[in-house]
């Protein structure tokens, strides 16, 4: 995805909602109405990362159908490396390159790692035609899950608890 979320206010739209849009390539989403973007914090984002093990890889294809894969990012400098990835994603990416890597908790109540990027396919000569590399440069990065009500941190009514990697 181009862009990714902010901790949520009542009444604005919610992550699905955004997940959509973006894919979708609406401006809203781009924009993320009147907030800007701010720059992913990659030395956060890089501590965070040990957490995790896999992600999941979402695309869309040319009806708006979601398409995931399950992938081992590595970040590199600015870059996450994705490896391989197969014919369906590789067209999806090729007709938008917005996606979203998304790593589940290790646990319920954890936090889900979310890292919205550009999508560039990457030509190795040892792949066949339908297979090549992948990278994602990050635009909007986060730590998200469900709002504790009994935890102090969350505003009154918010359902999520997010944490923003970005410089101030």
């Amino acid at each position: 995805m181009s862009n990714g979320f902010i901790i949520h206010q009542p009444g604005e739209p919610g992550i699905a909602h955004a997940i959509v849009q973006v894919m979708a390539g609406n401006t809203y989403a781009l924009r993320m109405g009147t907030k800007s973007a701010r720059k992913v914090d990659f030395k956060r984002l890089a501590a965070a990362l040990d957490d995790y093990r896999f992600a999941y890889l979402v695309t869309v294809d040319d009806e708006y159908r979601v398409h995931t894969v399950t992938v081992e990012p590595e970040l590199r400098e600015r870059v996450m490396d994705v490896g391989l990835i197969g014919g369906r994603t590789r067209k999806n990416v090729e007709s938008r390159s917005s996606v979203t890597l998304l790593w589940p908790p290790s646990e319920p109540a954890g936090y889900s790692l979310i890292v919205d990027g550009r999508a560039e396919v990457v030509e190795t000569a040892d792949t066949d035609d339908n297979t090549a590399a992948l990278r994602v440069v990050p635009i909007r990065a986060l730590l998200h899950r469900n709002a504790d009500p009994n935890s102090p941190g969350p505003a009154t009514g918010c359902l999520h608890d997010c944490v923003v990697f970005s410089e101030p």
